[in-house]
């Protein structure tokens, strides 16, 4: 679907995709447009630069990766909306644990779902 490129730093940002433990390629025309599900649409293989289609995607359809797919740690911890039936609720990187807003918020979800049942 489409080859990265951009500028190489070491460190997250919201327009950045980490490419190896200790690189991030920045390109904020692009990346910014990868919004995050739970259930993406796209996958990106940084081992050859790629962004390939995970599934159909279907015209009007925003394009969506996870983003702990390819990040350890995100540049800023969030709660997800992605109303995916797979959704994990706060989007943290693979190697990191909710911050202390996240575990708040996946509490309180819990919660929430305990008394309507």
């Amino acid at each position: 679907m489409a080859r990265l490129s951009g500028v190489l730093v070491n460190h997250p940002t919201l327009d950045t995709i980490q490419i190896s433990p200790t690189l991030h390629m920045h390109d904020r025309w692009f990346c910014r447009f990868l919004l995050h599900s739970c259930d993406p649409n796209l996958a990106i293989d940084t081992s050859t630069m790629e962004v390939r289609a995970a599934r159909e995607i279907e015209p009007g359809d925003y394009l969506s990766i996870d983003y702990a797919a390819t990040e350890d740690v995100l540049g800023r911890q969030f709660a997800c909306g992605c109303g995916s039936p797979r959704c994990r609720g706060w989007m943290t990187g693979r190697r990191e644990q909710p911050n202390e807003e996240g575990r708040a918020w996946l509490a309180n979800k819990a919660t929430a779902r305990t008394s309507n049942d």
